[in-house]
């Protein structure tokens, strides 16, 4: 715990190297950390995000250890009157594009968001669709080496059903 702890204390600690302390840094969850920026102030978030990767290019020594890590940077804009949770949700979903397309940061994308959150459901949803008899169905699909007919892979295919009634 304390190496891990250390670890989140060296990223801030470069994060905050980058941005100034005219920016606050908030701490949002174990590994996430986010910033709000002034656009009005003639600060931009595309250049910042590449020098916060770029504090992050060499491994973070901790503990003598040397640590590499990938950063995942989700840029949202705030518009006037959002919850500042679904903004927090947002720029995660966009730090996690980031992370799936290796791109240094990626923009909030509604789409991508909605693909994130039927995911999510559906990981929130599985439990109790195993635990609910007739809800989940397994099947498999063989697949045949037609000249000797031996089965040598199986495709597997899942599907949720409601119950009836």
């Amino acid at each position: 715990h304390d190496c891990a702890d250390d670890f989140v204390r060296a990223g801030a600690a470069l994060i905050a190297g980058v941005i100034g302390p005219q920016v606050k840094l908030y701490h949002v969850s174990v590994l996430s950390f986010a910033i709000l920026i002034d656009m009005h102030a003639g600060q931009s978030t595309a250049p910042l995000a590449k020098e916060i990767q770029k504090a992050f290019a060499e491994p973070v020594l901790v503990q003598t250890i040397p640590i590499k890590t990938r950063l995942g940077i989700g840029i949202v804009s705030w518009e006037v009157g959002s919850k500042p949770g679904e903004a927090l949700r947002a720029a995660l979903a966009a730090a996690q594009d980031s992370r799936l397309s290796q791109k240094d940061y990626a923009f909030y994308d509604p789409k991508s968001d909605n693909a994130h959150r039927r995911a999510f459901r559906l990981l929130r949803d599985l439990e109790s669709a195993l635990q609910s008899g007739g809800q989940l169905a397994l099947h498999y699909q063989p697949r045949l080496e037609l000249v000797s007919q031996r089965c040598f892979n199986a495709e597997i295919a899942t599907g949720l059903y409601k119950k009836a009634g």
